[in-house]
């Protein structure tokens, strides 16, 4: 139990299992149980945003041996503001250091980050860098060269219950500022490159090339999701 079985856990899941958002677009509530959650993401083979995966993948992790909490992010936004508290959910493991986990980002990182101050991290092809802020605050930081870093959000070590983001979640959900109300989203990386659903058009990304195509109608939709993403809107 370590630091190489959490690298597998978590490339494994962030290349199997989708970001996406679809339930908000069909008007089902999106629940934070883990009974509802397992039958979801493992038996239905969907996936989820962050209070959804991370928080499953959380209970997977404490059930192997590991000390996983759930942390609290705030996500950057335009015009240098920092999103509300609880905007995000990841996850603190604990092994002979702190480590990072996330895999309910959508197009973040691989492989765990451990929390070491100014220390460079690369990953695929994108870079990491955590920063220590004033009290006992972190910003995670992305560069795709290594030198040019841009902030992804800031986080705290706190222990935090799920449902500390019951909130939030549902504002996500419901609020016509929401990002995923505006948008319907779906992306998962392969081996050449990534995919995505994102409104009414699909993205693809093959060895650095990107190519889109439009979704013309709710049946093209149910095939490509069902082909690309092997995901059953209506089981």
């Amino acid at each position: 139990m370590g630091e190489e079985l959490l690298h597998v856990l978590h490339e494994r899941h962030f290349r199997s299992v989708p970001f996406e958002d679809l339930d908000i677009h069909q008007n089902i509530p999106i629940q934070l149980d883990l009974a509802h959650l397992y039958q979801k993401i493992v038996l239905r083979r969907r996936g989820g945003f962050c209070y959804e995966l991370n928080y499953l993948f959380a209970q997977l992790l404490r059930g192997l041996g590991f000390e996983c909490q759930l942390v609290a992010a705030r996500i950057f936004a335009e015009k240098d503001a920092w999103g509300p508290e609880f905007d995000h959910l990841a996850l603190l493991v604990t092994l002979d250091e702190p480590w990072l986990v996330d895999v309910g980002y959508g197009d973040l990182f691989f492989f765990p980050k451990t929390i070491s101050d100014q220390k460079i991290q690369g990953d695929r092809d994108k870079y990491y860098r955590i920063d220590r802020v004033e009290g006992d605050g972190f910003v995670l930081h992305e560069s795709r060269d290594g030198n040019d870093f841009s902030k992804r959000y800031r986080f705290d070590l706190r222990p935090r219950r799920i449902e500390d983001f019951y909130a939030e979640c549902t504002r996500k959900q419901e609020s016509v500022d929401s990002y995923f109300v505006k948008n319907k989203i779906c992306t998962l990386p392969t081996v050449r490159g990534r995919m995505t659903l994102f409104n009414d058009k699909f993205i693809e990304t093959v060895d650095g090339v990107k190519t889109q195509s439009m979704i013309a109608s709710t049946a093209d939709l149910e095939i490509l999701l069902a082909t690309k993403f092997d995901i059953l809107l209506n089981p």
